[in-house]
């Protein structure tokens, strides 16, 4: 096993009934499925442990771009970040509380290998608040992009998608994520979810229980469901359209950026 279908199997992902999601470091994005998906959809393939595919579409643009961008806006006192204060300010603004968009491209891009990280629409009144929130969003309209791949393969929305990774610890950001994806977003108890997959590997290689689906109703468990919120919603597909839309009108920037950066290193 390895730690994409590791977390996949602790969350209960066993078919193409749910997505699975960690957003981490990277942001992956996977469902099994009976068929591999073609080449042209740009997912990419692997083997589930049950034998069937493991159809994956993902990129680093997850929650490690707001650990940078919280330390260079926060972290320069020196003090250690309060995600407890953050969460309240998600708590407390909503989907219209910033019009700033955030490219979470910094460690690289699922739009184009140029792609750098960037704010687009800051200007003198836009608050540190604002700032870190559209970083949030730009995290999920990534994580959105990528779906919307697995969509083209699937033919049709999952149930539900499963969430792993540091993001999952927000419940301000995993109903972001809700909001976003338009699609109900479980989480499931327990640290450590990729080992926690392996381990029911394990227990089922050993006869211990007699499949995936029983060791997860023994070793696991989905603890929240967090629903789309309908107005939330509405508001992210005008701002996602914006995001895809200005994303588009970059990518000569990209390219120009990318030879004066070449210039400058010579």
């Amino acid at each position: 096993m390895f730690d994409i279908d590791a977390c996949a199997v602790a969350t209960g992902v066993l078919d193409d009934k749910s997505f699975s999601v960690t957003a981490g470091t990277w942001n992956i994005n996977v469902f099994p499925s009976t068929i591999p998906a073609p080449q042209e959809v740009g997912c990419m393939n692997s083997i589930f442990p049950d034998g069937s595919a493991l159809v994956e579409a993902s990129s680093p643009t997850s929650a490690g771009n707001l650990d940078y961008i919280l330390r260079m806006v926060l972290g320069e006192s020196g003090k250690k970040i309060d995600y407890g204060e953050l969460e309240g300010m998600l708590a407390d603004s909503d989907a219209r509380f910033t019009d700033v968009l955030f490219y979470p491209f910094l460690y690289g891009s699922n739009a184009k290998i140029d792609a750098e990280g960037c704010f687009i629409g800051v200007r003198s009144s836009t608050t540190r608040d604002q700032l870190i929130r559209s970083v949030y969003e730009g995290v999920a309209f990534a994580h959105r992009q990528h779906m919307e791949q697995l969509l083209k393969v699937l033919g049709h929305k999952p149930k539900s998608v499963r969430i792993s990774g540091g993001a999952s610890n927000s419940q301000q950001w995993v109903q972001m994520f809700a909001d976003i994806w338009g699609i109900p977003v479980e989480t499931v108890s327990g640290d450590e979810l990729g080992g926690l997959g392996g381990a029911m590997c394990s227990a089922v290689g050993s006869g211990t229980y007699k499949d995936f689906n029983d060791a997860f109703q023994h070793m696991s468990n989905v603890n929240h469901r967090f629903e789309p919120n309908t107005e939330s919603a509405a508001i992210y597909d005008r701002k996602y359209a914006a995001y895809e839309a200005v994303m588009s009108g970059l990518n000569s920037v990209w390219t120009l950026l990318r030879t004066m950066q070449d210039f400058l290193e010579r």
